[in-house]
């Protein structure tokens, strides 16, 4: 036994494993074991809980020197966690083992042994026993080839993972582990199967793996083992590199929106996406740029799935790039299930109309456009006015009315300076509001791609919170006139014909399939309701952008650049802007029972105040009759005490309606032709 075969046991753990398993598993690799191993190497994948921290601590006296801790200071996932352990082994020969499973006494006594007589193998597994809860309750036995592998693999994995024992110098040569979800393993077998790497089973049960109800569907079926074998496909020739575009010839099965991994002189990894298929030739964006890649210096995979985020509760308060990828120095979120964020928009037979109310705190959007939970309402702007202060007050402000139902905010920034990213994160976080936000940002000097994937990534946030976790969502969207801009560029490097002032032809489809995923569906309790923010290029609300995005969405609030140049803020002009829904989310049971005939009224009047200012142009305001005096004096107070509050000031729709009537005052009743003599009474107190 002098002369015997050492070996390291390569171990993984994270927070949300049980110490009771860890316990069980350690105590079946060595104390069970009748061979025992020269080492035990254990990576902690991040921050543990206490009852793991203890285990570990007891083991760790109790192996006596054989076990090894590795730490990692955040989560990374199996794959970058097995990747650093290999590292720390220090003899030839690692046997896996997963920190919930079990292995026989006899596991690496007949694997040595076996290794011993075949010393040409590289990787060993074996058979392994499906259990739930107690290895007493046995499911099923998951097998493995014993003859003709190399056909095998091809279609699914060759070997058992938690069973292997593997060379470590044929793993570190094949490129060891890497972080691909659910396929670190295959990966992994793949790259070494094409280095020439001998692989082989032994057919006995060996180990026991733990399973439970939710195993066999996370498996994924023929769409998991189709993933699969994609990844033992590498393509190492580019036909063209255009700007962020690559372009690939003699490609098959392949989708679109399908994620490939870019593999640059065998060590740095970017990601793609696929965005046209033509025949065997497709064209992928990928997200980090391709600076330094050329036709000549990569290895292209695909994955067979899109681009998928990790989603939970503890998303809220943290803050994400365009990829989903934490950007707040915090841990990655984990999860078990991810999500494509290329979702649908939701189907109209589905949808339930909307009727509540949802809250800003500012008198003209909740008075006179009046946001309705489940609508669609954009705020066009312009260039240097203040619509990131507007969205910033949105977001601090907003609130369901008289509800103890959950409510929480997405915030998406698409092409923001890193100055009004601070501006966004300050505001939220001074005013108390950053534990209900979750934020998708993409930089302006971020790659241009990920600007394409930042509002579906904060959309299929919102439809988590909102219809798996029950919530409220109000997302915020800025700049889409910034998202509308990228998608032109991606377009003129696709060398797709364009349309109108230079955007895709299907802007329009495209904008739908963001705005259209807000709304409320029946049979759940959650909703989504969407304020989209735009520059319009040049103040032309007949831009491409607006215009579409009129078409798509329930109205619009408009933000004018005189009412700005004149100090006031927001700077809402109400009378281009409305809202469609409002009217079945106000009056009594909503808000307050005079409100839609305050609206009515304040717009009446508003109206005639223009006219008569135009008509001042032109005779002078003392020439004006007394009348049309009053309407110079009501335009200014209404703008200066209405429509003008201050950034950190929030109004109920109660205190904004009695503002409404302290400045109906200043007319003769008989001016008030929109309200009811009742409503006079009881709120004009004149």
């Amino acid at each position: 036994m002098e002369k015997r075969i050492k070996f390291s046991v390569l171990l993984s753990v994270y927070f949300k494993e049980k110490r009771e398993n860890l316990k069980l598993a350690l105590k079946s690799i060595y104390e069970d074991q009748i061979l025992k191993p020269d080492e035990i190497v254990l990576v902690e994948d991040g921050s543990l809980t206490e009852e793991l921290y203890s285990e570990i601590d007891y083991q760790l006296e109790n192996l006596n020197g054989i076990l090894k801790i590795v730490k990692l200071e955040k989560n990374s996932g199996l794959g970058n966690a097995l990747k650093e352990g290999v590292f720390h082994c220090n003899y030839e020969w690692i046997a896996r083992m997963d920190t919930d499973d079990i292995s026989y006494p006899e596991r690496f006594f007949k694997q040595i042994k076996f290794i011993e007589n075949n010393p040409n193998i590289d990787v060993l597994g074996t058979f392994m026993t499906e259990f739930i809860n107690d290895i007493d309750n046995k499911i099923c036995v998951k097998d493995a080839p014993t003859r003709n592998i190399e056909n095998y693999i091809k279609y699914r994995d060759p070997v058992n993972h938690p069973s292997v024992f593997l060379r470590k110098s044929k793993v570190i040569e094949a490129g060891n582990y890497q972080e691909i979800f659910l396929n670190e393993d295959s990966y992994l077998w793949a790259r070494m199967y094409s280095i020439g790497a001998k692989f082989a089973n032994i057919p006995e049960e060996l180990v026991y793996f733990r399973v439970d109800d939710n195993t066999y569907k996370r498996r994924g079926g023929w769409k998991y083992i189709k993933a699969e074998w994609k990844l033992q496909k590498e393509y190492l020739k580019l036909e063209k590199i255009e700007g962020p575009l690559i372009v690939l010839k003699g490609v098959d099965d392949v989708s679109y929106d399908e994620m490939a991994d870019i593999k640059i002189e065998g060590e740095e990894h970017r990601r793609a996406k696929v965005v046209r298929i033509q025949n065997d030739r497709i064209i992928a964006q990928v997200f980090e740029g391709t600076s330094g890649i050329s036709t000549n210096n990569v290895a292209v995979s695909f994955t067979g799935r899109p681009l998928e985020i990790s989603l939970s509760k503890d998303i809220l308060g943290r803050t994400f790039n365009g990829l989903g990828e934490p950007i707040d120095g915090s841990d990655p979120i984990i999860s078990e299930k991810k999500y494509n964020v290329n979702g649908r928009p939701m189907n109209p037979v589905a949808r339930k109309y909307p009727r509540d109310y949802l809250e800003t705190g500012i008198s003209a959007i909740d008075t006179l456009t009046t946001l309705i939970r489940g609508q669609k309402l954009p705020i066009f702007s312009s260039n240097g006015l203040t619509h990131n202060q507007l969205a910033a007050q949105i977001v601090r402000q907003s609130k369901l009315k008289d509800s103890d139902e959950k409510f929480a905010i997405v915030f998406a920034g698409m092409g923001i300076k890193h100055d009004d990213y601070d501006f966004f994160m300050n505001a939220f976080e001074e005013s108390g509001a950053l534990s209900r936000v979750v934020s998708y940002i993409n930089l302006a000097d971020a790659p241009i791609v990920e600007r394409i994937s930042t509002p579906r990534t904060a959309l299929t946030a919102a439809e988590y919170l909102a219809f798996e976790e029950g919530m409220h969502i109000l997302v915020v969207m800025t700049d889409i006139t910034s998202y509308a801009e990228a998608l032109r560029e991606i377009s003129s490097a696709r060398e797709e014909v364009p349309s109108r002032k230079g955007y895709p032809g299907y802007l329009y489809s495209d904008l739908s399939t963001l705005y259209e995923r807000a709304g409320m569906v029946k049979g759940k309790n959650g909703s989504i309701t969407l304020i989209p923010i735009l520059t319009m290029p040049n103040d032309d609300i007949t831009h491409p952008i607006p215009d579409l995005t009129g078409f798509i969405t329930e109205g619009q609030i408009v933000l004018s650049r005189d009412l700005f140049q004149r100090n006031i803020y927001p700077a809402i002009n109400i009378l281009p802007s409305l809202s469609r829904l409002m009217k079945d989310g106000i009056g009594t049971g909503h808000t307050r029972e005079d409100h839609d005939q305050v609206q009515s009224q304040l717009f009446a009047l508003y109206s005639r105040v223009i006219e008569v200012r135009s008509l001042s142009q032109i005779i002078g305001e003392d020439d004006l009759t007394p009348i049309d005096k009053i309407y110079m004096q009501f335009g200014r107070d209404f703008e200066e005490h209405f429509l003008s509050q201050k950034f950190d000031e929030a109004r109920t729709i109660e205190s904004s309606l009695d503002i409404a009537w302290e400045l109906f005052k200043i007319f003769p009743k008989i001016e008030l032709d929109r309200l009811e003599s009742k409503y006079i009474e009881k709120y004009g107190r004149w």
